[in-house]
């Protein structure tokens, strides 16, 4: 199916009262599953214009959550999606916070440069936290990782972004995690 569809707007009700985003211009990112992602004020929303995926991806969003996995806070808002023909289709966005701080990754391409950034970190604190985000997202069998590392940010140094989740999670990331671990264990040493 061909998810990039032109969309012109989204619209969806929340408490009964209808709202539309206009879809025209402000795309942040394409993809290969939804019509795209937009940026609208603190939120990003990567729309679908169908409801295929919407168990799916709501299924492993809501797995991550309830297992630990850093994630940005998020919700599914169903409505229907108008493409430039004016044609409505059913579909869903997902809107999770917009992520403004960090370097972001995706595994396993930027495994080298995400091992260079935990050997610079000496916060054993931020480590720990680094270290069981990791380790949950291993535990869920999140695959294709991708997010955000943020040393700095001494509250979610790590968080991980569009989700997805198989039995059988990426090698990288299990890579990675031993990485952390040991640098872990060096820093407390």
């Amino acid at each position: 199916m061909k998810h990039d569809i032109g969309a012109k707007s989204f619209e969806y009700q929340e408490s009964g009262v209808p709202h539309t985003c206009n879809l025209q211009s402000g795309r942040i990112h394409k993809s290969r599953e939804s019509c795209g992602v937009w940026r609208f004020e603190d939120k990003a929303w990567k729309v679908f214009s169908s409801m295929d995926q919407y168990g799916k991806i709501k299924n492993d969003y809501d797995r991550a959550w309830s297992k630990g996995v850093p994630i940005s806070e998020f919700e599914f808002k169903r409505g229907y999606v108008y493409d430039k023909n004016e044609r409505r289709r059913e579909g869903f966005a997902l809107v999770v916070t917009y992520i403004t701080s960090g370097r972001r990754f995706t595994l396993p391409k930027d495994c080298t440069n995400l091992k260079t950034a935990i050997r610079s970190i000496t916060n054993d604190k931020v480590l720990q936290k680094i270290e069981r985000g990791l380790r949950k997202a291993i535990e869920v069998g999140l695959v294709d990782p991708q997010g955000f590392i943020d040393p700095e940010n001494v509250k979610s140094p790590i968080t991980f972004i569009d989700i997805h989740t198989k039995n059988t999670p990426s090698l990288a990331l299990d890579e990675l995690h031993k990485f952390a671990l040991g640098r872990l264990n060096y820093v407390q040493s």
